[in-house]
């Protein structure tokens, strides 16, 4: 309880602080600026992916959770529930579901919410990297000769893995697919010039240079945050 009384007066100082001071502010807020790895995203929960580009998350300050506020595992104690709480910007107690949001940052890291998990951002930029286990489950089928299925009443076995896979992410559109050889090419397509460079590659040096390309095309085409 002493915890929660805590959290609501940081809360109340932050909102009316940042209130007095948002017409001074908000000439410079409106600007973009170049991304580059010093970049620290703001600590907090993101909703949807505007909240993403603009940099504006549901700050840490402002969310409702019993863990230590400076505690490594903060966020993922906050959400591993189907819900999460916080104050919103009239400083009322909100609530909104896990699976919908987009996904959060810690000391400013990048966790994008895929695959029913939080999986961290390796590469951010125009184009974003990040790798994602995802659940398979394997179902075998009865063999008679075989003496580990010799109990005809279960005709099939099932098995639960995860499986690894590459994920590329367009900071733009939020679409997400499969990184591989063949999807990188749409993604770098606006780009003419790397386009055609990267098609006149045979097929084993694109599988060889698929990182190289991902990183020219957000060289060639920076990402500005508000």
């Amino acid at each position: 309880m002493n915890l929660f009384i805590i959290r609501i007066f940081i809360f109340l100082s932050i909102f009316f602080v940042g209130t007095n001071l948002f017409a001074q502010t908000d000439s410079v807020t409106s600007k973009k600026i170049l991304y580059t790895h010093d970049y620290k995203f703001n600590d907090g929960v993101f909703i949807n992916i505007e909240q993403l580009r603009n940099n504006s998350p549901i700050l840490k300050e402002r969310l409702l959770n019993n863990a230590d506020f400076k505690s490594f595992d903060f966020f993922e104690i906050l959400l591993e529930g189907k819900t999460f709480y916080f104050f919103d910007d009239a400083g009322i107690q909100a609530e909104y579901e896990v699976e919908k949001i987009w996904g959060y940052s810690d000391k400013g890291i990048l966790y994008i919410n895929f695959n029913n998990r939080f999986n961290r951002i390796a590469i951010t930029g125009n184009l974003c990297y990040f790798v994602s286990y995802k659940d398979v489950v394997n179902t075998q089928a009865y063999n008679p000769y075989n003496t580990m299925y010799y109990n005809r009443n279960t005709p099939t076995s099932t098995s639960k893995t995860k499986e690894m896979e590459q994920y590329i992410f367009s900071f733009k559109t939020g679409e997400i697919a499969k990184f591989n050889y063949k999807t990188i090419k749409a993604f770098i397509m606006e780009d003419l010039t790397l386009y055609d460079e990267y098609n006149e590659l045979n097929r084993r040096k694109k599988k060889k240079y698929v990182f190289l390309f991902l990183r020219k095309f957000n060289k060639s085409n920076p990402l500005y945050i508000k």
